[in-house]
C-alpha cells in the first residue's frame, strides 16, 4: 500500500516523516503539530486530517506502507502521537454516544439492553433512505461498506 494523499497539516507532516529515517526528532516534531491540530479541531469525528493520520498510524502495525521503514511501527514518538489522537477521538465518541447503560454481565441482560437501545433509536433509517432517496453512487457505496 502506498502512503495516502494527505488531507491537512498533520497527515502531510506524518507522511513526510514516514519517508525519512526513524528518529526522535521527526516524532517529537509531529507531536507538536498534533497538539496544535487537536486544539484547533472543531469536530474530531469529522476531521479528515486527524482521521487519516490515525489510520496511517494504525496501518504501520498491519501491512505498512511501500517505502516506509518498518522501524516506524514501534517508534515511541509515533505511539505517543497515536495515543494523543486516540484520547481526543475516544472522548468525542463517548460524548456523541451518550451514557453507557449499566447491565449485569450476562448474555440475557446484555441482549435485553441492546434491544432496548435499538428500539429507542429515533434516528433516520439507513435502509429507508437507500430505498427512497439514495442515488446510484450512494447505494453502491452502501453495498460496498456492507
Amino acid at each position: 500500500m502506498h502512503l495516502p494523499v494527505p488531507r491537512g497539516d498533520l497527515s502531510r507532516e506524518l507522511a513526510n516523516a514516514l519517508l525519512c529515517n526513524p528518529s526522535g526528532e521527526h516524532a517529537a516534531y509531529l507531536a507538536t503539530v498534533a497538539t496544535g491540530r487537536l486544539a484547533s479541531a472543531s469536530d474530531v469525528l469529522d476531521d479528515g486530517d486527524l482521521q487519516l493520520s490515525l489510520f496511517m498510524l494504525y496501518e504501520l502495525h498491519y501491512r505498512g506502507f511501500a517505502g516506509v521503514d518498518d522501524r516506524w511501527e514501534w517508534n515511541p514518538g509515533l505511539i505517543s502521537l497515536r495515543t494523543q489522537i486516540e484520547e481526543v477521538f475516544e472522548q468525542a465518541l463517548r460524548e456523541a454516544a451518550g451514557p453507557v447503560p449499566r447491565v449485569e454481565p450476562s448474555s440475557s441482560e446484555v441482549a435485553q439492553a441492546l434491544f432496548a437501545l435499538a428500539a429507542s433509536d429515533a434516528g433516520p433509517s439507513v435502509s429507508k433512505f437507500i430505498q427512497r432517496k439514495a442515488n446510484a453512487a450512494q447505494a453502491r457505496e452502501f453495498l460496498i461498506l456492507k
